[in-house]
């Protein structure tokens, strides 16, 4: 009798362990869970604001080429005047009968 008691209690004993492991197993699960979804936020967070940064820098880097080109642009243009106004002397010049 003492046996199939003890058989018996063990027998329990072992579905209240079972029940135990499964409950902490499925809290587990959860909290890894939670733990994915936050750092799969993040994750997306971090990779929006690479976005929005490299966006920026891109538009900076764009001003800040149309500047220089618009600044190259006005000085190439002020030489081409000086060119044409010299080119326009030494004809000049060059036109005049030698005494």
């Amino acid at each position: 009798m003492w046996v199939s008691e003890t058989r018996q209690e063990l027998k329990e004993t072992r579905g209240e362990l079972k029940n135990d492991v499964e409950e902490v197993r499925q809290e587990l699960k959860k909290e890894i869970q939670e733990v994915h979804d936050g750092l799969k936020a993040d994750i997306e967070n971090a990779r929006e604001e690479l976005k929005r940064e490299i966006q920026e820098s891109r538009k900076e880097i764009l001003t800040a080429t149309k500047f220089s080109y618009a600044e190259l642009d006005r000085r190439l243009v002020a030489l081409e005047k000086d060119f044409v106004e010299l080119k326009q002397r030494v004809e000049k010049i060059e036109s005049r009968p030698i005494p």
